[in-house]
């Protein structure tokens, strides 16, 4: 036994013994719990910075066991957290609450208020719809608004998908948009998940949820079953496809969609399906730049008031030179903030341009 695996395993033995709930304790905890079960640490940590690694990991739990408040704990866990620049990795202090968890009826973008879904006509060319959330509870409300609206869509010449402040969610919250995007096969580059014992506790908590559809659910179902299959190893959940649709839509006939940094993780998988269409444009700026490790589960730590979320999946985009994280993707056409970025799409589209 190594001599950091024996000081992991004596302090996990005293946290268990003990009493009280200690700062050092959850540190330990954090450290172990991330090093076994996130997919992007064999990634983060190397041989290029493993040195650095361990003395910053070593620094910080001589800080964490002289700490009495859970507050300034909390800001050293996330201090530690920071050194692997994923924002799928983080520590809150309320339920747990998946990537998906946008659950108000409102969301706050910036310092504007909005509606999770919503749609209206902007000339008699030119549509828009604004999707705050692609979470799963907003899933419903997306496909009633396209269906609503669907005598529009089959006669508007242009439309404007805003996305803007929209964090991620769900990949079937977005698949009713797809067939009016679409123009050519849609290449996309599979997942594997890291199938370590806790991970597939976590993913079985999925099943819990009670927006998942019949079909997600036997889905997540055979992952699970998968990862069960080769336990430790790192398991296909998406293979790598091309995707076909049986028809181009005649209508719209030019799609511009605006995204800012604040576009993360599944909307990020969305704008990667929906920049191979040959009617689409990005416009805006930058997205966050969070999708290589995602699929993100969470777990409550040891006595703190504390959970833990973290990446289980690990994108063989990655190996393919292909990552996006911390870089995100980028605008066709730029807009700064003094911009009035649905008028200015809205004239793009109408001019021509």
């Amino acid at each position: 036994m190594s001599r950091s695996f024996y000081l992991l395993f004596v302090l996990f033995s005293a946290r268990v013994c003990g009493q009280s709930c200690r700062c050092g304790d959850e540190f330990v905890f954090l450290q172990g719990y991330m090093e076994k079960n996130y997919a992007g640490f064999r990634d983060k940590v190397n041989a290029g910075n493993r040195v650095a690694y361990d003395s910053m990991t070593a620094s910080l739990y001589r800080r964490a066991v002289s700490i009495g408040k859970p507050g300034v704990c909390l800001a050293l866990m996330r201090q530690w957290l920071g050194f692997f620049r994923d924002a799928h990795n983080y520590l809150s202090e309320v339920a747990p609450a998946r990537e998906t968890g946008l659950a108000a009826t409102h969301v706050v973008v910036a310092t504007r208020v909005v509606a999770a879904v919503q749609a209206r006509q902007l000339s008699d060319q030119t549509l828009y719809i604004g999707i705050a959330s692609f979470g799963e509870e907003n899933a419903a409300a997306i496909d009633s608004l396209l269906k609503a609206d669907s005598a529009l869509l089959r006669t508007s010449p242009n439309l404007i998908i805003d996305v803007r402040g929209n964090g991620g969610g769900s990949d079937f919250s977005y698949e009713p948009l797809m067939p009016l995007l679409y123009t050519d096969p849609v290449h996309g580059i599979g997942v594997d998940v890291l199938a370590t014992a806790d991970n597939i506790k976590s993913w079985s908590s999925v099943l819990d949820d009670k927006y998942i559809s019949g079909w997600t659910r036997f889905s997540v179902q055979n992952k699970i079953a998968a990862m069960k299959a080769h336990p430790g190893g790192w398991v296909s959940i998406t293979p790598d496809l091309t995707a076909t649709r049986r028809e181009v839509r005649a209508f719209p006939h030019r799609i511009v969609i605006l995204i800012d940094s604040g576009c993360a993780s599944t909307t990020e998988q969305f704008l990667l399906e929906a920049m191979q269409s040959r009617k689409v444009t990005l416009m805006g700026q930058h997205t966050e730049g969070v999708l290589d490790y995602s699929n993100v589960r969470d777990v409550p730590l040891s006595c703190m008031p504390f959970t833990l979320h973290y990446a289980t999946t690990r994108s063989r985009r990655i190996d393919a030179g292909k990552g996006i994280d911390n870089i995100g993707l980028q605008p066709g056409v730029v807009f700064g903030d003094g911009v009035d970025w649905v008028e200015a799409a809205r004239k793009y589209l109408e001019e021509g341009r």
